[in-house]
């Protein structure tokens, strides 16, 4: 390599001393303006640019000024009118229109949709900041993928752009719910598994059949016999149950593992087949070669909030692990999940929705013009049918029927143990009552279903009442005090004021599914004294505000007419 040393020319006196000056001011200039802002020296507005190429220095130096822009991610400095929160977008056209809550010059509107692209609607100089986004060829989107955002530019110095905006839309057009139905087996000693690969069996500490010995370790030996579902030609996956655990194994086709590969399981324990998800749907995620992650949020009137208990109650009980095929044709990862943290559940439910996901990413170095490139190929699959980008809308998912093994010997077991209970104390009751008339005394039978049954149907009459009180059901069922007390604990476990509480709040969830009623008339009707005190006790109670409910109560009531219809309609 040839080199050329340049030598400098010496500088006198004068020049010294121009130096130390132009260094001085600049270094002035520059502490001046770091001291005012604490931010990236750009001006992308169109006003910011402007002014930075019309500012110069006054002072005879013919330095050009430096402008420092602020630049701020904040969600709270704009309100979204359309499209309202929690909306489902079942059209090709959606207007979209914020309202800037400081002073701008600009705004720009954009569409975040399908995990990495993002349509600029336009930038706007006047009210109304409103445009239409054009989705006829954005296929459906899920509370995830879809995000509205938008950019505010105030002056010469700030630039607010909103921060990603998850949660809050959902774009879907009208796809049937998936019918795709799986029957989860139950494990226990009569079997439908393979018990010379490892199934040993014990009773679980409340009682009910369970794996002694079993480990989680991916062996797909272990599950011969039990039936399971593909997934296209991809995956094939199986479950079981017991009384506290779902077990879930599925053996993936890949020749090529990275890192970016992955199974989904999503599960919806009450089955509310809703198109959001919220605090009791779960989202588990496992890489082969990485670590499990789980997503739950919780719905908020104006967003969410990540439900960080809750994901970290199922990444401490969850166990699970992967093996990958000797021929290096695949992977098959094992799981362990109890039911307790899947929702507000301890048992097994009839029914619940559920999903399986698969993507398979693939990166093939290729020499291209002389230079090797990395090309990336992605792929998914859906058991229940789901799309790549609303796999997270439980509609779409499918069902799983929890089967229990001999259930018909299990009811009858229960049946003869039932009847002989009740056949031994009905023998008890006429014991104590022949027992009382030989000693005399008086014996007055209970009133009609009973004392507490009368207490409780008191209350209900009166929930509109704000002075309801103890006195007036005294009054109502003509018994003392100690023995409406002593009633109400012994049949609801609970005092006369939370048993009170509670049954407005479960009147108020009722009322809820009348469109025409706001949240002000349901606390009325329902005998708070005002709005904030219904509020304050029906989160306290349901750990989530009351207009989150409401909102969700008719969702699913316009879900529910909106697929009889569909359903009539299939029936013509």
């Amino acid at each position: 390599m040839l080199t050329k040393k340049i030598s400098p020319r010496p500088a006198g006196p004068l020049y010294h001393a121009a130096l130390i000056l132009l260094i001085l001011h600049v270094g002035s200039l520059y502490a001046d303006t770091a001291a005012a802002v604490d931010t990236a020296r750009v001006a992308d507005s169109p006003a910011a640019l402007d002014s930075l190429t019309a500012l110069n220095g006054d002072d005879g130096g013919g330095l050009p000024a430096v402008l420092v822009v602020r630049r701020n991610i904040v969600a709270d400095k704009a309100r979204i009118v359309s499209p309202e929160i929690r909306s489902v977008l079942s059209g090709d056209a959606v207007t979209y229109e914020i309202e800037p809550k400081l002073p701008v010059d600009s705004v720009k509107l954009f569409v975040r949709h399908s995990q990495t692209l993002a349509d600029t609607l336009g930038v706007f100089t006047s009210p109304p900041f409103r445009a239409v986004w054009d989705c006829s060829k954005v296929p459906d989107q899920d509370q995830l993928h879809l995000q509205f955002g938008y950019i505010l530019y105030s002056g010469d110095s700030l630039v607010v752009t909103s921060p990603p905006l998850p949660h809050r839309y959902v774009l879907d057009r009208g796809r049937k719910p998936s019918k795709k139905v799986y029957e989860v087996k139950q494990l226990d000693i009569m079997g439908a598994f393979n018990i010379r690969a490892g199934w040993t069996v014990r009773e679980d500490d409340e009682g009910v059949a369970a794996p002694a010995s079993f480990e989680i370790d991916g062996d797909w030996s272990k599950w011969e016999g039990v039936e399971g579902q593909d997934i296209g030609d991809i995956a094939h996956f199986r479950m079981l149950w017991t009384g506290a655990r779902l077990f879930f194994i599925i053996r993936v086709k890949d020749s090529s593992i990275t890192p970016l590969d992955f199974v989904g399981l999503h599960l919806d324990m009450n089955r509310e087949r809703g198109r959001f998800q919220d605090i009791n749907h779960r989202n588990l995620r496992f890489n082969p070669i990485s670590r499990s992650r789980s997503y739950t949020v919780e719905l908020t009137s104006d967003g969410f909030v990540h439900a960080d208990s809750v994901n970290m109650a199922v990444s401490e009980e969850i166990r699970w692990n992967a093996a990958f095929d000797p021929d290096g044709r695949g992977y098959t990862i094992e799981v362990s999940l109890p039911f307790v943290v899947l929702a507000d559940i301890v048992y097994a439910p009839g029914r619940f929705g559920f999903d399986v996901t698969v993507m398979n990413v693939d990166r093939v170095s290729k020499n291209i013009n002389g230079i090797d490139t990395i090309i990336e190929t992605s792929s998914f699959y859906s058991w229940a049918g789901s799309g790549r980008f609303d796999r997270y809308n439980p509609r779409h998912w499918g069902t799983a029927r929890v089967v229990q093994t001999a259930a018909w010997l299990k009811n009858l077991f229960f049946i003869v143990i039932g009847l002989s209970v009740l056949a031994f104390l009905a023998f008890m009751a006429q014991m104590m009552v022949a027992e009382r008339r030989k000693d005399g005394l008086d014996f007055e039978l209970p009133r009609k279903g009973g004392l507490a049954e009368a207490v409780v149907e008191c209350i209900e009459n009166g929930l509109p009442d704000t002075k309801f009180c103890l006195e007036d059901v005294l009054k109502s069922v003509g018994a003392r005090e100690d023995e409406v007390v002593s009633a109400i604990q012994k049949s609801h476990d609970s005092t006369f004021d939370r048993l009170l509480e509670f049954k407005r709040l479960k009147h108020s969830q009722k009322l809820m599914r009348d469109s025409s009623l706001d949240i002000e008339k349901i606390a009325g009707l329902c005998g708070f004294v005002s709005v904030d005190a219904y509020r304050k006790s029906y989160k306290a109670l349901m750990n989530v505000d009351p207009d989150v409910s409401r909102t969700a109560a008719l969702d699913k009531i316009r879900e529910d007419a909106e697929e009889k219809r569909r359903d009539d309609e299939d029936d013509d």
